[in-house]
């Protein structure tokens, strides 16, 4: 008999972003039960792909397929590439016994799977979550008869509809995020946590130094400049602390944060994008990590600090919460931020039990189980939803 169909959807697989792991370890957990295609735009490097998270999928154990990118400009209306990429996943849903979207909502014309990677799909959210950017972006976002016609010509181009992708089952990242699907648009979801693979033992403690690492992609929802607020504070007390600011970069944001690099060079570092072995080199050197966005869907960098046991302080907001797990590490604002660091910083006791907390909690985001939730998740959809092939 041959085996069900699965098409894994994704707009744009590059090394480095947080989205692209679970989706490369889908492939690994349903290659050998299921014929597997990756539907992506662009160019699709499993290599590349393989050495950034940790897969083994070789080029015989998944069908790719590569959807022509526009031109550079509208390449940059991330809006724009999703339409293209819905349009293409509706008009070929019929050769496929299941289609998955492994970012966010897509309305295939019938009911499938979608993951909920963060909020990025609904303009109005997004913007409560995190604001605006600032500078010459912030005219794109602001609501504007401009911008109602844009959203509208591309759910227009895309096909796409609430009713079609809310037919969907549907998949949150973090217990938060599930929250805030039922809160606004009265939508149900499952939990499974992204896959995190660190694949090295915890440093011991004393050969770490007393310095942070913020890891991620630098974009205004980050804050990072915040982070650089906070850490001053905290070296008026402890002179020793320095930052690592570690992840790719949207070219404005890097901009504005130039002149607070030049500043304060003697304890900050622009790493850049670091990947695998060097990515996990810098962070496990290191005691602490930090975030300030405000509302993280999850948080995969958060979660790869804690791995090889850092100690990370994060907002009191999102599902990184649900990671670090410890009112000690979670802070309200920048005052409050600075008190906890500092209190943490003064005691070795309080280090102590904070690191044996967050390793304690470590398997709740492992490959392993991630690629088993998702097997009973595409059985239980396939026992519910008998593909043609199967009758």
């Amino acid at each position: 008999m041959s085996r069900p169909r699965v098409a894994l959807c994704f707009p744009h697989l590059v090394p480095g972003g947080g989205g692209e792991s679970p989706t490369l370890w889908a492939v690994e957990a349903l290659k050998h039960d299921y014929e597997v295609t990756l539907i992506g735009e662009g160019r699709i490097s499993l290599p590349k792909l393989n050495a950034c998270y940790g897969t083994r999928i070789g080029p015989g154990e998944v069908r790719v397929v590569e959807i022509p990118m526009p031109g550079p400009f509208l390449c940059s209306f991330a809006a724009f590439r999703g339409a293209i990429l819905n349009r293409y996943c509706r008009k070929h849903a019929s050769e496929y016994d299941l289609m998955v979207s492994m970012y966010n909502v897509l309305d295939f014309g019938r009911k499938g799977i979608q993951f909920i990677a963060d909020f990025s799909f609904h303009a109005p959210l997004r913007e409560a979550l995190h604001g605006l950017p600032a500078g010459r972006k912030r005219w794109l976002y602001k609501p504007s008869p401009f911008r109602t016609a844009y959203i509208a010509f591309n759910n227009l181009l895309g096909g796409t509809t609430f009713e079609g992708w809310r037919r969907n089952t549907t998949v949150s990242n973090s217990h938060w995020t599930r929250g805030v699907m039922k809160r606004t648009f009265g939508i149900s979801s499952e939990v499974i946590y992204p896959p995190v693979l660190v694949d090295r033992p915890p440093r011991p403690w004393a050969e770490k130094e007393i310095g942070f690492v913020y890891l991620g992609r630098l974009s205004y929802e980050k804050r990072v400049e915040q982070i650089i607020d906070i850490l001053s504070c905290v070296r008026t007390r402890h002179p020793e602390v320095h930052l690592h600011v570690v992840g790719g970069a949207h070219h404005s944001y890097l901009r504005s944060l130039e002149p607070l690099f030049r500043r304060h060079r003697d304890w900050i570092h622009y790493e850049g994008r670091k990947f695998m072995e060097e990515k996990v080199a810098i962070i496990d050197r290191h005691r602490y990590g930090i975030s300030a966005c405000a509302y993280e869907a999850f948080g995969i960098a958060v979660a790869e600090m804690t791995h090889v046991g850092n100690l990370v302080f994060v907002p009191d907001g999102g599902g990184q919460v649900e990671i670090v797990d410890h009112p000690d590490l979670i802070y309200r604002d920048r005052k409050d931020a600075c008190a906890k660091i500092i209190r943490v910083l003064d005691s070795p006791e309080k280090q102590e039990a904070l690191r044996r907390h967050v390793l304690s909690w470590n398997g709740r985001f492992s490959p392993r189980r991630f690629m088993r939730e998702v097997r009973e998740l595409v059985q239980r959809f396939f026992t519910e939803n008998p593909p043609p092939s199967a009758d």
